[in-house]
């Protein structure tokens, strides 16, 4: 007999949330029916903890939330911090040499502030959205007195050739990686959405066969291929790496909702 999944994890933009849109009401029933029959229910994303944590406060999640690409875990109701991988100093001292030499916009994520050295019209915004403050650095060096988590260069000519040049002037002792078109984000090597849903999991006592996960985009690819079940939600804006994942459809036409309500059909989610 299968296993039932006593763990889902979603990714949030692309994957439960339109761009510009608040997580659908089937996808808020979807998760609450798998609540009601025992599962855990989580979010993996990208974003800061104040900016998921502002997007899924109608859910009710029930098991703490993995945000800045898998290297923080917090609880969304209490903010009760159970991991957290900062940038190391001995990194930080790597990347501000290579920082000087270039003009780029630069955010630095603690979990409540941003830094910056720059302030323009479109990261008061950006910081805004995300419900983060936004102070400008004095001095680089200020970095040294801060926990950060994230640090995200903004590339207007494209982020993946600057990925690339970080990830060999450091020697892959980071992670990095360009979630976007224009943005870089560097973080502990220790992040990572797969290994954001490892520690979840091992804090839960949850082995990864009982675990069913949701994603859109190559950055999910490594959480939804450890997963026992990893889905990839279509998205026609995205161009995948190849995989051997069950799909489901868009977030457009509640793929996520219609793939959840099939499994508890069969009575495959719960204790």
């Amino acid at each position: 007999m299968k296993e039932k999944y006593k763990l889902i994890a979603f990714d949030i933009d692309g994957t439960i949330k339109k761009t510009d849109q608040e997580v659908s009401s089937e996808i808020i029933s979807s998760i609450s029916q798998a609540k009601q029959l025992g599962t855990k229910v989580t979010v993996i994303t990208g974003r800061s903890y104040l900016s998921a944590k502002d997007v899924i406060s109608n859910l009710g999640l029930s098991a703490p939330i993995v945000t800045f690409q898998g290297a923080h875990i917090a609880d969304s109701f209490t903010g009760n911090v159970f991991w957290k991988k900062i940038i190391d100093d001995f990194l930080l001292d790597e990347l501000i040499e290579i920082f000087q030499n270039i003009d780029n916009e630069i955010l630095f994520y603690t979990e409540t502030e941003i830094f910056t050295n720059k302030i323009s019209d479109w990261n008061n915004n950006y910081s805004r959205r995300n419900n983060s403050n936004l102070i400008l650095l004095n001095n680089i060096y200020e970095l040294y007195e801060k926990e950060i988590i994230r640090i995200t260069v903004i590339c207007p000519s494209g982020a993946e050739e600057f990925a690339n040049l970080i990830d060999s002037k450091t020697e892959g002792k980071l992670y990095v990686t360009a979630s976007l078109q224009n943005f870089c984000e560097i973080l502990h090597p220790k992040a990572g959405k797969k290994h954001g849903l490892q520690k979840l999991a091992s804090l839960l006592n949850i082995d990864r066969k009982q675990i069913l996960s949701f994603g859109n985009s190559n950055e999910d690819l490594s959480m939804l291929e450890w997963s026992g079940n990893g889905v990839i939600v279509k998205d026609k804006n995205i161009n995948l790496r190849p995989n051997k994942l069950d799909h489901c459809d868009s977030i457009e036409h509640n793929g996520p909702s219609k793939y959840l309500k099939r499994l508890i059909d069969q009575d495959l989610l719960g204790k």
